[in-house]
């Protein structure tokens, strides 16, 4: 039977065990001097704790998911959170996120035995030292115990509200604080760490206290739609550097560090005009530029989106409406304007000063503008609209190509669903001919090569990739052909050159097999066949493997991946591209479609059917979704 008492001592024997292992001294070390480490040995660091841990999870009806795992483990042994977010390639504020979901998910004993462990040495060594300090520490708690109910029950000033205060007492929290407000007074109901008793504290002292203990924000909880009441509250918090999120939402007040609850909107009809706010769930309406700015700075906001409502908006409006909103750390900043097909979403460029570079611009000027700054200024500009590409898997659409002496210019156009987060890699690379040219600069993505972007709505995003000049006689390219995703494959690169004619064939088959063994309560785990590529050498096939899971889920193409044509002959796999082959593969995100490639030998016959192990069950790929596309036809 797993109670409490023998769960921990399995865990504090698996955790002696382990930290003999050379992984543990591989972790000690990027938490002691934040030591930079590959990704190989932080996969080695993930695999060792799945093959130590994995019995004690199973034992206590806790999945196996490799992020739930480390989480769980490292914190039972006191790792920061930012060692833990490290370790799994993603942001402390995820790791944070994990924590909360797990706390509502697992038994209290179960989540205080991983994130609450005890220190028996520090115990120990503590006990002599508070036995001769108890008599003074119950005079201390007496005078705590006074002050709190002189607290509670003076009598003061009619607006001289009392507020209940979660003081900052746990890494959970790092600089957050949070409170609830109901119907003006503000009271104490919610702290994370279990027995914690939060302190009272009188409202105006409340920014001091903040200020004290370095808080950055403050999430409030509110009943009703109407933020203006707790302006003036907001405005004594931004005075001492607190922010504050405000929500009606019970699950934010938990989920504060999901940027999903963080996003501003805001309509702009001109500059003697009312301006339109939606924050959240929250609509208000600012009848000048100046409650604009006084709005701004205060929320804590991880996106700021403004809505031109026509094109004659001067752009100096916005520019002001950003600044206050860069100022108060919020970096992403778009603006969306109505194109021929839809929204055009252009992020605003942190750094410069457009409305003094070209005073008096309207916003469709200036995206003209910032748009036209994307063509190449070189002599002898080979250009090339609408270039072929062979093979791509991808949503962004590459409509120009721009080439000289100096740098290759390759511009997209990504078309992004609502409320979704866009990133594109700064270290993205071409490759022809074996030879590898680097991206020198991304135009028109500010934000986006340090941290995701916010998409506000349906609309599409334009940006510039500006790579080192190609040879002179490279006539195709791969843009990451083995990154993870974001890949094409035969792009043209040279007028009228057509990048079919290296290949004998090329089918579009789409078919797919589904996964049903994967940890997982989605229908639409799945391996599709996107496309079959026949060459002199080799024979290629392009898959993309979705794994519909929220959680962590490895991904596992083994060995015996084999091709079996109609008159029955079996070629094996020979190389995998861009994720490792007969081994886990942790992608450290959910709801994502990871693309690869198989090379196999050159082959002539009609491939009949794909089979092979995937994430460890037996899958079968054959027939097609959609008629054959050839070179020839």
């Amino acid at each position: 039977m797993n109670t409490p008492e023998n769960l921990s001592t399995k865990l504090n024997a698996l955790n002696t065990a382990f930290k003999q292992s050379e992984e543990y001294l591989l972790i000690q070390k990027i938490q002691m001097h934040s030591t930079a480490v590959s990704n190989a040995d932080k996969n080695r660091i993930k695999e060792s704790i799945l093959d130590v841990y994995s019995p004690l999870f199973l034992s206590i009806s806790l999945d196996r998911n490799i992020n739930v795992m480390v989480t769980c483990v490292l914190s039972s042994m006191q790792f920061t959170s930012a060692t833990i977010a490290q370790i799994l390639n993603m942001e402390d504020s995820s790791v944070r996120s994990l924590k909360h979901r797990l706390k509502k998910k697992m038994e209290p004993e179960v989540f205080s035995l991983f994130f609450e462990p005890k220190d028996e040495s520090l115990k120990q060594d503590t006990v002599a030292p508070v036995k001769k300090r108890k008599p003074y520490l119950w005079i201390i708690l007496g005078c705590v115990v006074a002050a709190a109910l002189f607290l509670v029950f003076r009598t003061g000033a009619p607006n001289q509200s009392e507020l209940g205060y979660t003081a900052k007492n746990d890494a959970i929290l790092d600089e957050h604080r949070f409170i609830r407000v109901s119907e003006n007074q503000i009271d104490v109901e919610y702290s994370l760490k279990k027995g914690y008793a939060p302190e009272v504290v009188a409202l105006d002292k409340l920014p001091k206290k903040l200020k004290r203990e370095k808080a950055s924000r403050l999430t409030i909880k509110i009943d009703g739609y109407d933020l203006t009441p707790y302006k003036s509250l907001m405005e004594s918090l931004w005075k001492v550097g607190v922010k504050s999120h405000i929500t009606n939402e019970e699950k934010d007040v938990e989920n504060t560090y999901h940027t999903d609850s963080r996003m501003v909107r805001m309509w702009i009809q001109g500059e003697e005009m009312p301006y339109h706010i939606r924050y959240n769930d929250f609509a208000w309406t600012c009848e000048t530029l100046e409650d604009v700015l006084s709005w701004v700075p205060m929320l804590d906001a991880h996106g700021l989106c403004m809505y031109p409502l026509n094109d004659d908006v001067p752009y100096s409006i916005l520019q002001k409406i950003a600044e206050s909103a860069w100022k108060s750390n919020n970096k992403q900043v778009s603006m969306m304007l109505r194109g021929d097909e839809g929204y055009d979403c252009t992020i605003l460029p942190e750094k410069r000063d457009l409305a003094a570079s070209f005073p008096g611009y309207t916003v469709r000027q200036i995206e003209t503008q910032l748009l036209s700054e994307y063509n190449s200024k070189e002599p002898d500009v080979i250009t090339i609209d609408n270039p072929l590409v062979r093979v791509t898997d991808n949503r962004t659409s590459l409509y120009k190509i721009e080439r000289s002496g100096k740098e290759l210019r390759i511009f997209t156009s990504l078309l992004q669903g609502q409320d979704l987060w866009i990133s594109y890699d700064a270290n993205s690379v071409i490759v022809a001919e074996g030879k590898v040219y680097k991206c020198k600069e991304i135009i028109g993505m500010a934000g986006c090569e340090r941290d995701i972007f916010w998409s506000p709505d349906v609309c599409t995003f334009r940006f510039c990739h500006v790579y080192e000049p190609l040879d002179e006689d490279v006539k195709e390219i791969d843009i990451n052909p083995d990154s993870e995703d974001d890949q094409w494959y035969g792009v043209q690169v040279y007028p009228g050159y057509n990048p079919y004619e290296d290949c004998l064939k090329l089918e579009m088959p789409y078919t797919y097999a589904m996964l049903h063994n994967v940890d997982s309560d989605s229908q639409l785990d799945l391996l599709c066949l996107s496309a079959i590529e026949y060459n002199k050498d080799n024979t290629m096939l392009y898959f993309d493997i979705s794994l519909m899971e929220p959680r962590h889920v490895p991904i596992f193409i083994g060995d015996d991946l084999t091709i079996t044509t109609k008159s029955g002959s079996v070629y094996n796999i020979q190389r995998l591209h861009g994720i490792p082959l007969n081994e886990n593969f942790i992608r450290n995100a959910g709801y994502v479609t990871t693309t690869f490639r198989a090379e196999f030998p050159a082959i002539t016959d009609e491939i009949d059917f794909v089979s092979g192990t995937v994430c460890g069950e037996s899958l079968t790929i054959k027939g097609k979704r959609e008629p054959v596309n050839t070179v020839s036809e």
